[in-house]
C-alpha cells in the first residue's frame, strides 16, 4: 500500500505540480534553438510582426492538490503564449523552404516579393488533472494530461514589386490545424516538447501554404 502511495505521489509531482516559472523554462529550453533566421534573399523578404522580441509567457489558470486518506484530487492548468518573434521564425523558415522547393523565383521572374507577417499562432493550454478514490479492496481513478492549442490563424500581407512599382498586393489567412497532444505517462516537460515539435511542423506548413497561395494569385493575375 505504501508503495502505491509513493508511486502516486511521484506521478503527480512529476507531471501535475509544475510552477509557471518551471513550465516557462521547459518552453524556453526547446524554443530557443529556432531563433536563428534564414538569410534574406534579394528578391524575397519576410518581415516578422511589428512587435519587438518579448518572451515566452506562462500563466496559471487553475492549480490545486487535495490529498486525503480516501481521496486524491489535482488540477494544474497553465496557459502559455510563445514569443511571437519565435513563432514567426518557424513560419518564416517554412516560407523560405517552400520558396526553394516550389521554385518561387521562376514564377516571379524579375519581381520582388515582400511578405509581412502580422498575426501568428503559438498559444496553448497545458492541463493535468485527475482524481483517485481509495476504497478498501480496490481503487478508482481517472486523470488526463493534455495540451490544447488555441486555433489562431496565421495572417500576412504581401506585395509583389517590379522596378519599385507595385504589381500585386494581397493578404493571406492560413487556418491553424494543430491538434491536441495527450499523454498520461510523459513528464510535463516531454509532453510540452512533443507539442512544440508539432507546432514547429504546423507553423512551417502554414508558411508553405502562404507561398502556394501567392503563386496561385500571381499566375492568375499574369493570365489577365
Amino acid at each position: 500500500m505504501k508503495q502505491f502511495y509513493y508511486l502516486l505521489l511521484l506521478c503527480i509531482l512529476s507531471t501535475g505540480c509544475v510552477s509557471t516559472s518551471k513550465y516557462t523554462s521547459f518552453v524556453n529550453e526547446q524554443a530557443k534553438a529556432v531563433v536563428t533566421p534564414p538569410q534574406h534573399q534579394e528578391w524575397l523578404t519576410v518581415n516578422l510582426p511589428a512587435a519587438g522580441a518579448g518572451s515566452n509567457k506562462a500563466t496559471r489558470v487553475k492549480g490545486y492538490f487535495i490529498p486525503a486518506i480516501l481521496y486524491f484530487s489535482w488540477n494544474n492548468t497553465i496557459a502559455c503564449e510563445l514569443d511571437p518573434q519565435i513563432a514567426a521564425t518557424y513560419i518564416r523558415k517554412g516560407i523560405y523552404k517552400a520558396a526553394d522547393s516550389l521554385q518561387l523565383k521562376n514564377h516571379l521572374g524579375d519581381k520582388k516579393l515582400v511578405i509581412n507577417l502580422q498575426q501568428v499562432p503559438g498559444q496553448f493550454v497545458y492541463e493535468n488533472k485527475g482524481q483517485l478514490f481509495n476504497l478498501i479492496f480496490f481503487h478508482i481513478s481517472s486523470g488526463e494530461q493534455k495540451i490544447t492549442p488555441q486555433p489562431i490563424a496565421m495572417q500576412a500581407t504581401y506585395e509583389l514589386k517590379l522596378n519599385d512599382g507595385l504589381v500585386v498586393q494581397g493578404s493571406g489567412n492560413i487556418p491553424n490545424t494543430e491538434t491536441q497532444t495527450t499523454s498520461g505517462w510523459l513528464s510535463a516537460k516531454r509532453l510540452t516538447w512533443v507539442h512544440l515539435d508539432n507546432f514547429k511542423t504546423e507553423a512551417e506548413r502554414m508558411g508553405a501554404q502562404l507561398v502556394k497561395e501567392i503563386i496561385a494569385r500571381h499566375n492568375e493575375t499574369s493570365m489577365h
